[in-house]
């Protein structure tokens, strides 16, 4: 889509901007699904798609390591965002 510019971030954020004179301004936050980083835009409708899945903590690797979150089998999600 012309003029918009796009960004999702593993925490489950969509950033939408707007170009305008050759610069980008922020024009809001969408909330999305954790660990969807990447998209796909279809410029003719303006719809955004984020590819996503449910995830759990399972174990643990080793003493003072961070949790693996692992995918939950059978999530698998696609996330439209439109207006």
């Amino acid at each position: 889509m012309r003029g918009l510019g796009f960004i999702s971030a593993r925490e489950g954020l969509l950033t939408v901007l707007k170009e305008a004179h050759g610069a980008f301004a922020f024009v809001t936050n969408v909330a999305t699904a954790k660990g969807s980083r990447t998209l796909a835009v279809d410029a003719k409708s303006g719809h955004v798609f984020l590819p996503g899945a449910y995830f759990e903590v399972k174990a643990v690797p080793s003493a003072g390591a961070a949790p693996l979150p692992t995918v939950v089998p059978g999530s698998f999600l696609v996330l439209v965002v439109g207006k």
